[in-house]
């Protein structure tokens, strides 16, 4: 699904000048596209009692941190 650089915080939104306003709608679109499949995708991949911790999180960066957090705790 092309989305660890977005979920890892190295791709983020282009903010590309006005003058591309029509690029900038095609990249905007699939950068949201991707990033729902990967919070979808790990969001379903987690158990109820983990995806407690994830609820209204929306930010990928934000919920790999608070996997992280949440694991490393179980240990």
């Amino acid at each position: 699904m092309l989305a660890l650089k977005i979920v890892t915080d190295k791709e983020v939104k282009d903010n590309l000048p006005i003058i591309y306003f029509a690029i900038n709608i095609v990249k905007h679109e699939s950068y949201k596209k991707r990033q729902t499949l990967a919070t979808t995708t790990i969001l379903l991949a987690c158990n109820p009692e983990v995806r407690i911790y994830l609820s209204g999180i929306t930010n990928m960066k934000a919920i790999w941190a608070t996997l992280m957090e949440q694991l490393n705790s179980l240990s």
